[in-house]
């Protein structure tokens, strides 16, 4: 069941204090064969229109004398906003007070557009066992008492937070904007990882990404952030910095700095003594579209003799997998006799690139499940590969910990579930929800978990995680880069600390040791040396 949403007339409103009180009518309608799709009705002061809903699940917009009205089609579901009374033909209806300013009305409004999407595409239709139409009344009620829109939007949140699903959320109009900028790659930035100190506050560069805007000119790991454009930003976080710094292409912004001179070049966080001097710089950078390599890749060679590819992968973007099918190539052509894939600390990223990767490990020819979908009410969906062939099928490790979550726990469950290698590590963190975006009438969004991962022999990813063939994990006290912040490849300065952690890595001589042991099987190393072979011709 979905609500339509009518605003009464003052005929149909109740008094008190003979002030009239409008009040909010919310309809039941079937939706039954509803296309998935969005149309808007518009109106401005001298043309207004009436939105009417077809058999087909389309939407005319005819125009109606006396109405004001907005209608929006998202997922099944279909609102309409009008100053006129409830058909005679409803079958039911619930009735709540309606705000008593339009801003509020508004938040109103999406609440009920939130709520209908929710009902039609949540992927738990027990609704966390709350009885939802309940609670879409109490919530509106409570709106209705607000005060101030930030009251009225915290009572929208509550509402979504009451499914207990931390995926399932909504967003503002601006932060949903900035989300499209983020994945459609409009937006433009100086190319600096920034974090606040712990015990300080102040917020220093960790690195500059390099050949970025920061690298040429000249910004160092440890230089501390002091203003932007000129404002300053003390109190501020490292994301609302971040935002500060990001713009439109081609776009300039004004950096000050403060460096401790005489430090370790690439301190961070370097103190002032009377050896040294606190010295401030300014730089005005010209925001340019900044790439991250997400692979940093190496060969290491073992103390028995043997040479292994390693490769660590950061996340799973549109780059993932091409920039790991070059990594790949090229390790073989140095002689590689297997392969160390390290997903620790990688939260995941696009799931059609976690495909895309599984195709360079995994042969497609016997259509290989890589991984399943299961809806709200569908059978189970299996995502396969076809036609494709592996780069190679040297021994392969697969290196997780509790902070690889979504697209790594898909890559880590196809690999060991088709047994192409091992996992070592911890068990990963267990996110397999799957979330579609809805764009809403006021701007702003709503993003829904609408299926679930299973890995290829139906283990359930979401809230269990991928358990690993071989447990190990890093001991307290292990160092890490830039005190346990994992450094993404490409930063300036990052690659020699990347390869001083391998050297006391406890997982990957783990790793190392379990392709040696499968090396040693001489029917892996039959296969291997055709399969180089093959590659090499």
């Amino acid at each position: 069941m979905t609500y339509r949403v009518f605003r009464e007339t003052l005929a149909s409103s109740f008094r008190v204090n003979n002030n009239s009180i409008p009040l909010t009518r919310i309809v039941p309608r079937t939706t039954t064969g509803l296309q998935r799709r969005r149309t808007r009705c518009l109106t401005d002061q001298k043309h207004i229109f009436h939105a009417h809903g077809r058999e087909d699940g389309a939407i005319d917009c005819v125009e109606s004398k006396g109405l004001w009205g907005f209608s929006k089609h998202v997922g099944a579901a279909c609102l309409a906003f009008f100053l006129t009374c409830m058909p005679a033909s409803a079958e039911k209806a619930l009735t709540v007070p309606a705000a008593k300013t339009e801003e509020l009305f508004n938040v109103q409004r999406t609440m009920v557009e939130a709520w209908t999407i929710i009902q039609d595409a949540f992927v738990d239709q027990t609704f966390n066992h709350k009885n939802w139409e309940d609670q879409l009344e109490s919530h509106l009620i409570a709106v209705s008492r607000a005060q101030t829109r930030d009251q009225g939007i915290n009572e929208l949140k509550s509402l979504i937070s009451d499914l207990q699903d931390p995926y399932t959320r909504w967003v503002s109009a601006d932060e949903y904007r900035d989300f499209l900028v983020d994945t459609e790659g409009e937006i433009g930035g100086v190319g600096l990882l920034i974090a606040n100190d712990p015990t300080t506050g102040r917020l220093l560069v960790l690195a500059p990404i390099a050949g970025s805007p920061a690298d040429k000119a000249g910004i160092h790991p440890g230089d501390e952030l002091i203003s932007i454009n000129g404002s300053a930003i003390q109190g501020l976080d490292n994301e609302a910095t971040a935002a500060q710094l990001r713009g439109t292409q081609g776009s300039s912004v004004d950096v000050e700095i403060a460096r401790v001179t005489g430090t370790v070049p690439g301190e961070v966080g370097g103190k002032m003594t009377e050896e040294n001097r606190l010295q401030r710089k300014k730089f005005r950078l010209k925001r340019e579209r900044v790439q991250l390599s997400p692979i940093f890749a190496t060969a290491v060679h073992t103390s028995d003799d043997h040479t292994y590819g390693y490769i660590r992968l950061v996340n799973f973007s549109q780059k993932a997998s091409e920039e790991m099918k070059k990594a790949v190539q090229q390790l073989v052509k140095d002689g590689s006799e297997g392969f160390i894939v390290d997903l620790r600390n990688n939260p995941g990223g696009l799931v059609s690139s976690a495909l895309e990767v599984a195709s360079l490990w995994i042969d497609g020819e016997q259509r290989p499940t890589v991984f399943s979908i299961e809806s709200k009410d569908s059978e189970p969906q299996s995502v396969k590969l076809f036609g494709t062939h592996a780069l190679t099928d040297l021994p392969l490790t697969v290196l997780v910990n509790g902070q690889s979550a979504s697209a790594s726990e898909i890559l880590a469950g196809a690999l060991k579930d088709s047994n192409r290698g091992d996992v070592i590590g911890e068990t990963t963190f267990g996110k397999g929800k799957i979330q579609s975006v809805f764009e809403l009438s006021d701007g702003s969004a709503l993003f829904v978990t609408v299926a679930k991962y299973v890995t290829p022999n139906g283990t359930n990813i979401d809230r269990e995680g991928i358990h690993p063939s071989f447990s190990c994990s890093l001991e307290a006290g292990t160092p890490r880069t830039s005190a346990g912040i994992p450094i993404a490849p490409g930063l300036v300065g990052t690659d020699s600390n990347i390869m001083e952690e391998l050297e006391s890595d406890a997982c990957v001589k783990t790793a190392e040791s379990d392709l040696s042991r499968r090396l040693s099987s001489p029917s892996t190393t039959a296969a291997a040396t055709h399969k180089m072979t093959t590659t090499m011709m």
